[in-house]
């Protein structure tokens, strides 16, 4: 829905607006209340309903959008609001949702604009409140996250779940706003804009993607088909796009936090913004290292009996998510990871950066790390654009379209692959314990 009438001025309130391209949609101005900070020359926000007022009554009003129209320095930006009509207290929980659409440039400190229009509206209730739970369908450090559905409405939808103790608000705020940001990509996690607050957690609710998640599909030393891999490839990249073209860095690419839509890779989305921050947001340290880590940032990593690090901070930048993309390429492919983290101590590291960082590298199976003669020269290409040590020969996410009509995998390696995949979904479909593991070993 857009609307292209410019907003009145903040000097008058106009009873009733109408907008042609709403057709017969009533308009009513509604005052919003900034925080003091905000240094909007003005702000007005309207009210949509599909119904005529006179069919309308608080009972059945069960929901309404507000859109907010916000000017800073010159930037004009629309952003949704769904409200939600509460029964029980009779009146409105209010909440930001859908997304955040821009009619000027993109920009990082639309999110600081959106956390702090969040943290005014973050309702205080319980859970059962507005939702019946179902069951419990994920766990981690950050808490657990809910299946329920919404109580006047039926809606299924995951609630995330973050205790308190152990998160800060403005973390929760930053998470929240982020993936509301970026919901609108067909590859990213949708949510449903509504967070708050109860005397233990913090919690939002998420689009419910049922599937499972790609670490959990990969045959440990096996992988998964190549077609598939490139499907599930073309879309993580389509969302990185997406992500980066914001000003945003995901920080936490890997297959745990790639959801399935099915079993074949046909649709894939991008989840969990935990870890992500503005572009050019500086990393002082990181308390742990992963295989999917780029080197310049295993370098921030404290070790045993370290109180600070030595080394300059990181700027956070798309290139790290490059390299946890070529990571993950690699792990889906052959079903273990390249090495366990990037350093000198890691002689699979060491060998891989060796070579990638020659000039002119050798393309002889007796020349190429051996966990990487598997793959055809286009591949190794590939890699070492994605996984380049130094970060300026770093390649971009969408480059790896180039290399998707080409073979990633040598014929009999891409063979092998598929036998054993077949083998897999007989012994599956025959009853036996399945061959898919929720582990990727290591080589």
């Amino acid at each position: 829905m857009c609307l292209r009438s410019t907003p009145p001025s903040h000097r008058r309130r106009p009873q009733e607006v109408n907008f042609k391209n709403l057709g017969k949609t009533k308009v009513v101005p509604e005052r919003i209340d900034f925080p003091k900070s905000h240094r909007s020359p003005w702000a007005f926000g309207f009210t949509w309903r599909t119904k005529s007022y006179a069919d309308m009554t608080p009972q059945s009003q069960q929901t309404h959008n507000v859109c907010i129209y916000i000017n800073t320095a010159g930037k004009k930006i629309l952003i949704f609001v769904r409200r939600f009509w509460d029964t029980g207290a009779s009146e409105y929980t209010s909440q930001l949702v859908v997304a955040m659409i821009e009619l000027g440039l993109a920009d990082g400190s639309l999110i600081d604009e959106l956390i702090e229009l969040t943290a005014q509206s973050l309702s205080h209730l319980e859970i059962q409140e507005r939702f019946n739970i179902v069951k419990e369908i994920g766990r981690g450090k950050y808490g657990k996250v809910l299946l329920v559905t919404h109580r006047f409405r039926g809606t299924p939808m995951a609630l995330k779940v973050m205790p308190k103790a152990s998160t800060k608000l403005q973390g929760f705020l930053r998470e929240y706003c982020i993936s509301l940001h970026l919901s609108c990509h067909p590859c990213i996690v949708g949510l449903f804009g509504i967070a708050f607050q109860t005397d233990e957690f913090y919690c939002f609710a998420q689009e419910l993607v049922i599937g499972r998640d790609l670490f959990a599909v990969i045959q440990p030393k096996v992988g998964i088909p190549e077609s598939a891999v490139k499907r599930c490839v073309l879309q993580i990249a389509s969302a990185l796009e997406f992500i980066h073209s914001r000003g945003l860095v995901h920080r936490d690419v890997k297959p745990e936090n790639i959801l399935l839509l099915d079993n074949h890779c046909c649709q894939v989305k991008l989840a969990d913004f935990g870890l992500a921050q503005k572009r050019g947001t500086l990393i002082r340290f990181i308390t742990g290292t992963l295989p999917y880590m780029a080197p310049e940032l295993c370098t921030m990593a404290l070790l045993d009996g370290q109180n600070e690090v030595t080394t300059p901070p990181l700027s956070v930048e798309p290139s790290l998510d490059t390299w946890a993309f070529g990571v993950v390429i690699f792990c889906i492919l052959t079903g273990y990871f390249p090495w366990e983290r990037c350093v000198d101590a890691d002689d699979f590291y060491v060998d891989f950066a060796d070579w990638c960082s020659k000039e002119e590298r050798p393309d002889t199976d007796e020349d190429i790390p051996p966990l990487w003669r598997r793959f055809t020269p286009e591949a190794l290409e590939m890699f070492a654009k994605l996984l380049a040590v130094d970060v300026g020969k770093r390649c971009t996410v969408g480059e790896v379209r180039e290399y998707v009509e080409k073979d990633w995998l040598k014929k009999t390696d891409a063979n092998a692959q598929q036998e054993t995949a077949e083998k897999a979904k007989a012994r599956s479909s025959s009853g036996e314990n399945p061959v898919y593991s929720n582990v990727v070993q290591q080589a």
